[in-house]
């Protein structure tokens, strides 16, 4: 028997399309996201990113060929995420 597949993303053009699930330990008691929560999120889809171009994190440092590492990152929050 073969479970559920993963979720992966997919390009629409030139945007990555991601689709995040918000659990409840995601949020606080009002149902309102955390910030910092954010930031798993975009981990989540840029590795999925990644993957969805055909670059395998793992292949391409064990190759010699490079990490994909953030350097820098700034958010702007333009409206609240709920559960």
């Amino acid at each position: 028997m073969i479970g559920p597949q993963p979720y992966h993303g997919h390009f629409d053009g030139p945007q990555h399309l991601f689709a995040v699930r918000v659990y409840f330990e995601d949020t606080d008691f009002s149902g309102l996201v955390y910030h910092s929560r954010y930031l798993h999120f975009m981990e989540r889809a840029r590795s999925d990113m990644l993957a969805c171009a055909g670059i395998g994190q793992r292949e391409a440092f064990e190759g010699g060929q490079g990490v994909y590492a953030v350097a820098d990152l700034r958010i702007k929050y333009r409206a609240p995420a709920f559960r």
